[in-house]
């Protein structure tokens, strides 16, 4: 039987990049969005779960990382746009993390629109 060789890996290409000069999708340039950890809950469900997301993500992008660990998981999915609570006020779409005052390891709920 040959002896046979194998090449090593390439080495990974992470991806990142580290300049402080990147312009973010949110339009804030020369600013990177922080990782931002949120306790969260969905109506009809009893998981309390704890969801990093980025502090200039706006609420339709939270409730969907919410929603991707319950909906079809625990809780049916509907043809109804989720919302989030914060605070017992429902949160407007657009808002980001921070401009809605949530701040880290608050609780929001995510739920579907009534």
């Amino acid at each position: 039987m040959p002896h046979r060789t194998t090449a090593p890996p390439p080495a990974a290409d992470t991806g990142a990049d580290c300049s402080d000069d990147s312009d973010d999708s949110d339009g804030r340039e020369g600013s990177a969005m922080a990782l931002f950890p949120l306790q969260a809950l969905f109506d009809g469900d009893m998981v309390v779960l704890l969801v990093p997301v980025d502090d200039g993500d706006p609420m339709t992008v939270v409730a969907g990382k919410v929603a991707h660990h319950v909906v079809d998981h625990r809780v049916a999915a509907q043809d109804r746009p989720l919302r989030v609570r914060h605070d017992g006020r429902t949160l407007p779409d657009d808002a980001t993390v921070v401009s809605a005052g949530v701040r880290p390891l608050d609780v929001v709920v995510v739920g579907y629109a009534s």
